[in-house]
């Protein structure tokens, strides 16, 4: 594979989404956390594990968590939280397996937290929680 760089705008037909934000611009959230993204297992249990993957935009954080099971996956959050809405909450199943998990990030201390359960049948729930300074 080939990979060229050039100084000109090739994409020049595309607009960009906010022309006036810099990069490097020490107020974006994504100039003032030490990692861009990760992943942190919430709970594991029964063979399944609920999974945060998270990515730092330059003014909010886009979060997805997934249930994994041995009878497929299932996204029970994709959100993106911004000052104005730094949690969200939600839950879902998929086969036997049902879970649920609470996302939030204080944007004045840098702080992610999530927490969630999965459940069973037979076996009952399990649960996690994990913070996180970025």
């Amino acid at each position: 594979m080939n990979v060229a760089s050039m100084k000109e705008d090739t994409l020049a037909h595309i607009d960009y989404q906010d022309a006036n934000l810099k990069v490097d611009d020490p107020n974006l959230l994504v100039n003032k956390v030490s990692s861009t993204g990760g992943q942190i297992v919430i709970v594991s249990a029964f063979g399944c594990s609920l999974v945060l993957n998270y990515s730092f935009g330059a003014m909010s954080l886009q979060v997805t968590v997934v249930l994994q099971t041995p009878v497929g996956s299932i996204t029970i959050i994709n959100a993106e939280l911004d000052p104005n809405n730094p949690t969200v909450n939600l839950g879902g199943s998929i086969g036997p397996f049902k879970a649920e998990a609470t996302v939030s990030f204080n944007f004045g201390t840098m702080v992610l937290s999530v927490s969630g359960q999965v459940c069973a049948p037979l076996v009952g729930c399990k649960t996690g929680s994990a913070s996180i300074h970025v």
